[in-house]
């Protein structure tokens, strides 16, 4: 793995509409260059890491993305995960059940992805999920965290 420690929080605008609006409100809420206030879509359609509020941290674009993260990456060697908020907060202290949206939780081999409104989730680890009807158990942010986090799936 070539960044074990790193973790990301997508939200995936196109095929999930939900998420669109929250994508605006990240805009907003870290006051991005390409936010129009008042325009008719306050964010352009382009897709956007975040690293940190600081706007050295933000990576708008494709080709950027492509040509910077690795770069940003090992720059920071960790970071607080940016909520929509404008806050940060450590993953290991984030309650998974206050992401708004549909968020998808990327690291390693592993995913998990909320569905629906409620406080379900699917995880998926190499290449294989669990099922749906299974995966509605999965309800402790402990548990949730630790599909994550934990080196050693077994141990859960």
């Amino acid at each position: 793995k070539e960044y074990p420690n790193l973790i990301v929080i997508e939200y995936e605008i196109y095929q999930q509409r939900e998420n669109a609006p929250l994508f605006n409100e990240y805009c907003q809420n870290y006051k991005l260059p390409l936010c129009i206030p008042g325009g008719p879509t306050p964010c352009c359609g382009l897709p956007i890491i975040i690293f940190t509020e600081s706007h050295q941290e933000i990576i708008t674009g494709d080709r950027p993305i492509l040509e910077n993260v690795r770069e940003k990456i090992e720059k920071l060697e960790g970071n607080p995960c940016p909520l929509i908020s404008g806050d940060s907060q450590k993953f290991e202290d984030l309650n998974l059940a206050t992401l708004p949206g549909q968020p998808k939780i990327w690291t390693g081999d592993r995913i998990l992805i909320k569905i629906g409104q409620e406080e379900e989730w699917i995880f998926g680890w190499k290449g294989e999920g669990v099922k749906e009807e299974s995966s509605k158990q999965i309800n402790s942010n402990e548990v949730l965290q630790n599909l994550v986090i934990t080196e050693n799936i077994a141990d859960i």
